[in-house]
């Protein structure tokens, strides 16, 4: 590989930019997310384009995803996301309940785990961090065709179908939080969310909802093989609310009463540059139909999560996706989202997933990687703005340089494209030498039926002018015989009846019929063109 020598020294973003924008997209192809000049070149992700554009669909992960420091790779990276960020902190501040804490510190700085689990952050947290990977993504040029959220993942999925804007989308947010922390001290101890590895209609679920009714109820349908429960679950003290359930009744109440109190509804549609992406609530299971006004909101956080039916409705939809982005700090819908495809009568097969976040990762790795994917695919997205990011972070201002001492593209020589006549491959192959009198063989013409040119000049042959009779140079019968000779040898010889080792003198031939018509005068000064050509015994005709 070229760039794994050590000798060659080149600009990622000149590299960057030469092969994205000044080389050609070719069939198979692929990507390398690197950020240092050292290329390890088993790191190639290699793809080709499917038979049809694909179409997006992103999945909003809920609260519950969240983990410290969950932004700083998206901020130290993208300006754009910093300044977004900013906006939407100065959006929070300007409410008649700031909150104390800002979006940008909790996102970027140190924290405990416990600290980011609590719902007045682990909302608006997600909902900010989804923001920024939706702004991102659409600066790509990556637009989705349909949304899903999986319960609070509908705030920031609601963003991307174009029915909100984003300022409402994070005062929304951070609303839910906040009813949550108002009322919190007025629940009864020690209720909580259980995943469980059940189907909704399992029996022996069905039987723990009846045994503890009125305790327990079903919280979410996250895939046909995983459900979530919330009630009295004291073995789970580390989740602090019972979302999705009757036990929200009240907080759900509280958080219409202070969306309500902002003023009017924040249901209008969002800027035309995002409209167009269909919706697919996990409050009804079905595409969205209505408006996401604020009673929307309290039932998304009362009721139960239909995240799998959200999931398949999308998949199955007339105009169905087949590449899947998890929008989210992390890839933890992975399991049910591959349980709801393997549920498809399809068994999911040509429906990609892949996660825009990894846990615990401080590089946006993952986020190039979906780009890479996306660029395999041949999906719609804009492969200079993904690379302007290493531009933006070079000390140098001007603009990129194309770099001409890149070596070629190999070509693929395993399939042949090339077609040959056969007056090619007779000239390129040719193994006979050209004969005094016979001449070449005409180009294209096949062994089976043979035929040879010569273009006679006295000047070229002038032992032909010692056969003289009555003063005209006569072409000796001899020459005759010895055309006919020379090409029964060469015909034998390349359709494998005469040895490849013999010469035509270690052959022996016999010569029946042999008539000479009429001599052939031949006169200085003038070409004489003469053919011979062998024809099959059984095609030849009776004379």
């Amino acid at each position: 590989m070229h760039l794994a020598r050590p000798e060659i020294r080149v600009s990622l973003p000149d590299l960057a930019d030469t092969l994205s924008e000044r080389r050609t997209h070719h069939f198979h192809r692929a990507y390398l997310v690197f950020n240092t000049p050292t290329v390890d070149q088993h790191a190639l992700i290699y793809g080709k384009p499917r038979s049809n554009v694909p179409k997006v669909g992103f999945i909003f992960t809920g609260q519950g995803s969240q983990w410290p420091q969950m932004g700083k790779a998206l901020v130290d990276t993208f300006p754009s996301s910093q300044r977004l960020l900013r906006h939407l902190d100065a959006v929070l501040q300007a409410l008649p309940h700031p909150p104390q804490w800002s979006l940008y510190d909790e996102l970027t700085c140190p924290r405990s785990s416990d600290h980011v689990r609590q719902p007045e952050l682990s909302q608006p947290l997600v909902t900010a961090l989804q923001l920024l990977i939706i702004d991102l993504l659409s600066t790509w040029c990556v637009q989705p065709a349909s949304v899903v959220g999986h319960s609070s993942g509908e705030i920031a999925a609601s963003v991307a179908a174009g029915l909100l804007e984003p300022e409402d989308a994070i005062q929304i947010a951070y609303y839910r939080g906040k009813a949550a922390v108002d009322l919190q001290d007025d629940l009864r101890p020690k209720l909580g969310m259980m995943a469980a590895g059940l189907s909704d209609t399992s029996p022996l679920l069905q039987q723990i909802l009846q045994r503890h009714s009125g305790a327990v109820a079903l919280a979410c349908i996250n895939s046909p093989q995983s459900v979530t429960l919330s009630g009295h679950v004291s073995a789970l003290e580390t989740v602090d609310l019972p979302y999705h359930s009757p036990f929200m009744a009240d907080i759900a109440a509280h958080y219409k009463s202070l969306l309500d109190a902002r003023g009017p509804d924040s249901s209008s549609p969002a800027s035309p540059r995002r409209r167009g992406a269909k919706l697919f609530s996990s409050v009804t299971g079905c595409e969205m139909q209505g408006a996401v006004d604020n009673a929307y909101w309290e039932a998304n956080m009362r009721l139960p999560v239909r995240f799998s039916e959200a999931v398949e409705a999308m998949l199955t939809d007339a105009d169905p996706v087949d590449f899947l982005i998890e929008v989210g700090p992390s890839g933890a819908l992975a399991g049910p989202v591959k349980q709801i495809l393997k549920a498809l009568p399809s068994n999911g097969a040509g429906i990609d997933y892949h996660a825009a976040c990894r846990r615990n990762a401080f590089e946006p790795t993952a986020l190039f990687d979906v780009a890479g994917r996306l660029f395999l695919a041949d999906a719609p997205i804009n492969i200079n703005q993904v690379n302007a990011t290493a531009r933006a972070k070079s000390a140098r201002d001007s603009k990129p340089a194309v770099l001409v001492d890149l070596p070629n593209y190999m070509w693929n020589h395993a399939t042949k494209y090339w077609w040959e006549s056969q007056a090619s491959w007779d000239w390129r192959f040719r193994r006979y030498p050209n004969h005094d009198l016979l001449g070449g063989k005409v180009l294209g013409t096949p062994w089976t039926a043979p035929v040879w040119k010569k273009l006679l000049r006295l000047p070229e042959l002038t032992w032909l002018l010692d056969h003289r009779i009555g003063g005209q140079v006569l072409f000796p019968a001899a020459g005759y015989i010895a055309m006919a000779v020379e090409a029964a040898f060469r015909m034998g010889q390349s359709r494998g009846f005469i040895d490849q080792n013999l010469q035509v003198h270690n052959v022996a031939y016999r010569l029946r019929n042999v008539t000479f018509m009429k001599a052939m005068v031949l006169e200085e000064g003038t070409d004489q063109r003469i053919m011979l050509t062998l024809t099959p015994e059984d095609e030849r005709a009776d004379s």
